[in-house]
């Protein structure tokens, strides 16, 4: 899916590498739920969309149209932000 792709390489521009360590989580779209809670990006702004800001829980809740509150929390996770990354 694009769109999870663009928000891949949109967390990445924050220094979180969605592919590291060791996860249980079944899907992209519950690895992702974790990253954006994890590291508190819920009402970060993501980028715009017709025009408008919109945070990671927006662009989320648009690309799979569930609410991020709604996504099970895994559990033994070990996803971490890069210390190599951008942190802008």
């Amino acid at each position: 899916m694009i769109g999870e792709d663009w928000l891949v390489e949109r967390l990445k521009h924050h220094g979180v590498d969605v592919y590291a360590g060791k996860t249980e989580f079944p899907s992209l779209r519950d690895r992702l739920a974790h990253v954006i809670r994890s590291n508190r990006y819920r009402s970060v702004i993501a980028g715009r969309h017709e025009r408008k800001p919109e945070t990671y829980a927006e662009v989320f809740e648009r690309l799979y149209g569930i609410k991020l509150n709604e996504v099970p929390r895994g559990t033994n996770v070990n996803t971490k932000q890069s210390t190599s990354g951008s942190t802008t």
